[in-house]
């Protein structure tokens, strides 16, 4: 038998796929290599440097991660641009924050942080907003099973139990 899927060329047109080993079983990850289907954050950006980073970005406020203002009610800017960042991205060697186009266009023709001059080995930026996206659902999550009774279950067992109140 086989399976008609999407084919990974992007061309849209479906393609026959014949029945083999499961794509992520133990054995083909091994023989692929982890690198390739593991995305470990912690190798380039150590949690406690994203949360440092993230904490001078934006504060929490009920449910929802807002920006953290400064003494003058000013969002953060970023360092090259002077604008306030609606792109954030952390240098992982320096921790430092900045407008990702801004230091991807630097990074390209120098090896050292624009602010800090730190030497950086592999240059290499993380895009904060999806994980700021993800704190938020999360804590608009844990809220609403706290909300529901249903608190010390753990996010899986609350959303569930969410999904099951809502059919």
């Amino acid at each position: 038998s086989s399976v008609l899927c999407r084919d990974p060329t992007h061309t849209g047109l479906p393609r026959t796929v014949r029945p083999g080993p499961p794509a992520f079983s133990s054995a083909n990850v091994r023989a692929r290599g982890t690198m390739r289907l593991v995305v470990d954050s912690a190798s380039h950006f150590p949690p406690e440097v994203i949360g440092q980073a993230m904490a001078r970005l934006w504060k929490v406020e009920g449910c929802n991660i807002v920006p953290a203002l400064d003494v003058c009610d000013e969002e953060p800017v970023c360092p090259i641009t002077r604008r306030a960042m609606e792109n954030p991205v952390l240098v992982g060697e320096s921790g430092s924050v900045y407008e990702c186009d801004a230091v991807v266009e630097w990074l390209q023709s120098h090896d050292r942080d624009p602010c800090t001059n730190l030497r950086l080995g592999n240059p290499r930026v993380l895009k904060l907003e999806p994980l700021r996206q993800a704190m938020e659902r999360f804590l608009q999550l844990e809220a609403r099973s706290r909300k529901g009774g249903i608190s010390g279950l753990g996010l899986d067992a609350a959303a569930a139990s969410l999904e099951s109140v809502h059919r």
